[in-house]
């Protein structure tokens, strides 16, 4: 990891039943996410199991987190069909 890292942005729509957020790339640095829902929260988890029991929450309308991981993430909303904004940083 030298130089500046290349991004690419995506956006996702969730749902209550978990789902690939995200797959997993070998070269990739960190990933941003943000929920742009205003009401619902999104759980994300790194296997088939993530949960609104288990998944780390990104809060409605809250500030975007860095998370550094290769690995594939997964995500369920609490309700609705929140949509996360994604930022990866690769090489």
């Amino acid at each position: 990891m030298q130089g500046t890292p290349s991004i690419a942005a995506s956006q996702v729509a969730t749902s209550t039943s978990a789902g690939l957020l995200l797959a997993a790339r070998a070269n990739r640095r960190a990933v941003w996410l943000a929920n742009l829902d205003a009401t619902n929260h999104v759980f994300v988890g790194a296997d088939s199991g993530a949960s609104t029991a288990n998944g780390f929450r990104l809060k409605a309308g809250d500030q975007p987190i860095r998370v550094v991981t290769r690995d594939e993430l997964r995500a369920i909303a609490s309700a609705g069909t929140p949509t996360v904004a994604l930022l990866e940083e690769f090489d």
